[in-house]
């Protein structure tokens, strides 16, 4: 019965032991899940908010750096535009993801230049207004994507000419909120006091971190109420909301740098894991509590390291900002308007007997022992006084002032006073910043002397056109003299054809001339305006020097001149732009026969050269001649615009002074030189080199010459003439109609297509004018052909008449449906082949009979 007890007692014993482990052991169980609980909310508000600190730190550097960027970049700045070369420079030395100066206008200039216009952005409008700050994109107009940006006024001449932003993408973001709990990835976001999401690591798109608590199953009911309150009301709070069936803990920090949140939550998953290695039997039990303490505190040590090493980065960073810019100033100063009293917080005292620390008025004594001169030391003592220091930075935050210094190595400091603290609205600490701009200066100076001398150029160039202009109403007003008073003559002696007749020589002659003066003038627009083409096509070249010759042999003849050609070529046939060659040609062999006196000798010799490229050759065209010369000072400027070494008014040689210029850019434009030698009464040698490509050109039969119209084989012929002024279409209906045409009349293009559409067949060519009221030539002419192509008719000729002859102005005409051109003034022979070869044999047939 005793053993029975014994046995009884024992079983009870162990029963109560069992009871008493197990009870333990739940007991132990529930408030180490409570502790458990306790550890990880008090270990993620601790984390979470040095987390806040660290976003804290980092948004205020960023807002000092993008301060000073926004320094630098005013500084750097030559004018009060955008200059993307420097803005690509700083963005590839800062840390922010992209870098964008806003103007004063709104256009958004990256480094790859103006992307959009952000005038409607609210951080643009605040640093217009010369703040600065932190800010948040929702939806970039550049990349589409959130982006966090802190923002500050650019300043040129004192005036607010633009911002700077510096942003940071989602990726930097991601990377700023992401972090792991045990090896378990937590919940980060970053959001606005209305909560609008600005960053997580939570996959998927949630405007507003309440969207993602109703996602999760919270109802917005109190808790969301108080949590809504929580982010206007700047308060940290903790919080719970379910997660994947379990509670998940959250903690909220305000961030005081930015009207922010930041929100980091302990996910369930970590929780149990926790709450499994710490729920063990006996030592493995302690045990693993001990690992579980060590990994706690592993985890806060690594997170200390993560957390210190982004410090030393972020350091760094600030360290290399710092070097920069002290590198960039002297050193910094910090003044005390109300104690007078000056501090040094960056550089060293130039004067060794200067404390860095002591009483205002020693500074500005030792300051003003380094000024040039008495008279600068007054001035500058005036401005950097404290009365004055006040009375200036009282409506402004930063003035400055430049001195000219008597040290050897710096001779100009500019000095920037800048407020740092206010006390009513006053200044009562300033930051003074010197420094060096000795060779800032030196290169204003040089930039200076460069305007001026771009000054003096446009100047020069300003007279030059002032006595071409001069020269010109003199050479225009010369053959118009001749033309009005030889008509007068005409008109007088009306019966005396002998008279009649030379006057009206003369009067073609001095209308050729004042032709070629303006064609001189249109051709110099056309090149300088860019819009001058070459032709390219096959011509022989000995054709082109044999017709140059025809020109000027005549002009030679008169004077007793000798012409001598020399022509050393294997390949005659080459590829180019003939008439423009001509041009080039003409222009110095004419000049050679102007300015060489009477019995005077022309060498003309033409070399062919080898070439880099095969299958072409460097064409080499001399032009020598015994003449007057020109001198060594005018020599330079001979290809120069408006410019003529003697006017007309005294050589009696009549000229634009435009001749040399274009054929200068002539020769450039068909990839050849130009060059000259000369001397004065030892006469001038011009060389041209032309780069030309061989090819075949096709002998002319010459069928086309052969054809004569007679009025009586054109009888018959009606044409529709287009011309809006009546003098001109009087002077083309008296050449057709005496070649035998009869001529139709229309005043305007609409009422040329009414008469077309009013009975087409009837016409067997349309002269179309270009600029006509009503309609012009080109939609008039295309009007016809639409009207062709509707009613399935035939293809009447077109042919265009323009004082338009530029190869841009012939190709528009074709463009618009027209067959042929026809250049103002008229030439009556060319115009009466023109029009009788598509008349008697229209589009198709022309080109065969067409003269080479």
């Amino acid at each position: 019965m005793k053993h029975s007890q014994k046995r009884f007692r024992t079983i009870l014993f162990t029963a109560v032991l069992v009871i008493g482990i197990a009870a333990s052991f739940w007991q132990f169980i529930a408030d180490n899940s409570q502790r458990i609980a306790r550890q990880n909310e008090e270990y993620l508000n601790e984390f979470t908010s040095q987390r806040a600190i660290s976003v804290d730190r980092l948004i205020s550097e960023n807002l000092t750096f993008i301060n000073s960027i926004a320094y630098l970049y005013g500084r750097s700045l030559t004018s009060p535009w955008a200059d993307v070369a420097v803005i690509r420079e700083f963005e590839e030395n800062t840390v922010f993801t992209f870098l964008r100066f806003i103007d004063s206008s709104g256009d958004d200039y990256t480094s790859r230049g103006v992307m959009a216009n952000l005038s409607d952005r609210d951080y643009f409008q605040a640093g217009m207004r010369g703040e600065s700050g932190v800010t948040y994109v929702l939806n970039s107009r550049v990349t589409g994507e959130k982006q966090i940006g802190f923002y500050a006024p650019v300043r040129f001449g004192g005036d607010i000419v633009g911002v700077m932003v510096g942003f940071y993408g989602q990726e930097y973001i991601h990377e700023l909120l992401e972090y792991e709990l045990f090896g378990f990835e937590g919940e980060g976001w970053l959001c606005t006091q209305d909560g609008t999401v600005l960053g997580s690591t939570v996959e998927g798109e949630y405007n507003t971190y309440f969207d993602y608590l109703q996602a999760m199953g919270v109802d917005d009911g109190e808790s969301i109420s108080a949590l809504r309150t929580a982010f206007v009301d700047d308060q940290n709070v903790d919080f719970t909301f379910p997660e994947a069936g379990e509670n998940a803990a959250g903690y909220l920090v305000s961030l005081t740098q930015a009207d922010w949140v930041l929100i980091r939550t302990f996910p369930p998953s970590a929780s149990n894991q926790i709450l499994r290695n710490a729920n063990g039997e006996g030592i493995t039990l302690i045990l693993r509590l001990v690992v579980l303490f060590g990994l706690y505190c592993m985890a806060l040590v690594v997170e200390n390291i993560v957390e210190q090493r982004r410090m030393r980065e972020a350091n760094q960073n600030a360290n290399d900002v710092s070097t920069g810019v002290s590198r960039l100033f002297h050193n910094f100063v910090a003044i005390d308007l109300s104690t007078g009293e000056y501090h040094y917080i960056g550089g060293e005292p130039s004067d060794p007997m200067l404390p860095k620390s002591g009483e205002y008025e020693a500074f500005c004594a030792s300051l003003m022992r380094r000024m040039d001169n008495d008279a600068q030391c007054r001035e500058t003592m005036r401005f950097i006084s404290i009365p004055n220091l006040r009375e200036l930075l009282a409506d402004t935050d930063r003035v400055s002032l430049r001195v000219h210094t008597a040290h050897a190595d710096a001779e100009w400091f500019t000095f920037n006073f800048i407020v740092l603290e206010r006390d009513r609205q006053q200044p009562v600490r300033a930051l003074l910043v010197s420094q060096d701009v000795t060779t800032l200066h030196r290169k204003e100076e040089e930039e200076q002397k460069r305007l001026q001398q771009a000054l003096d150029l446009a100047e020069s160039a300003s007279r030059a056109k002032t006595e071409f202009l001069f020269n010109m109403s003199h050479d225009i007003r010369t053959p118009m003299n001749a033309i009005m008073g030889f008509t007068g003559i005409a008109s007088t002696h009306i019966d005396d054809r002998e008279r009649v007749r030379d006057s009206l020589t003369k009067i073609e002659a001095s209308g050729k001339h004042l032709l070629s003066l303006i064609n001189d003038i249109l051709d110099m627009s056309k090149i300088e305006s860019g819009k001058l083409q070459l032709n390219i096509e096959p011509f022989n070249v000995h054709d082109t020097v044999n017709h140059l010759m025809d020109m000027v042999q005549s002009q030679a003849k008169a004077k007793e001149q000798r012409i001598a050609v020399d022509a050393q070529i294997e390949h005659a046939a080459i590829q180019g732009d003939p008439l423009r060659l001509n041009q080039v040609l003409l222009n110095i062999l004419s000049n050679a026969v102007k300015y060489t006196p009477n019995g005077g000798e022309i060498r003309f010799s033409i070399r062919e050269l080898p070439a880099e490229e095969t299958g072409g050759a460097i064409y080499e065209y001399t032009i020598a001649d015994n003449g007057i010369g020109m001198s060594e000072e005018y020599l330079p400027h001979i290809f120069d615009h408006f410019t003529r070494e003697r006017t007309s008014t005294v050589s009696k040689i009549q000229g634009t002074g435009l001749g040399m210029a274009i054929a200068n850019n002539l020769v450039k434009l068909m990839g050849g030189t130009i060059s000259v030698q000369s001397a004065l009464s030892e006469g001038s040698t011009f060389t041209v080199r032309i780069p030309a490509q061989f090819a075949e050109v096709k002998q002319e039969t010459g069928e086309g010459d052969s054809e004569v119209f007679t009025p009586e084989r054109l009888a018959g012929l009606r044409l529709l003439l287009a011309e809006d002024n009546a003098i001109n279409a009087e002077i083309a209906k008296v050449i057709l109609n005496e070649a035998g045409f009869a001529v139709d009349w229309a005043e305007n293009g609409q009422r040329a297509l009414d008469m077309v559409l009013e009975g087409h067949e009837r016409y067997h060519a349309i002269l179309m004018d270009i600029q006509m009221p009503v309609m012009d030539g080109y939609a008039s002419a295309a009007a016809i052909r639409a009207f062709e192509r509707e009613q399935g008719l035939g293809r009447v000729p077109i042919i265009a008449m323009t004082a338009n002859t530029f190869e841009d102005d012939r190709r528009n005409a074709f463009e618009a449906g027209m067959d042929a051109h026809i250049a103002k003034p008229y030439v009556p022979e060319e115009m009466i082949h023109t029009v009788a070869i598509y008349a008697l044999y229209g589009v198709e047939e022309a080109s065969k009979h067409m003269k080479g």
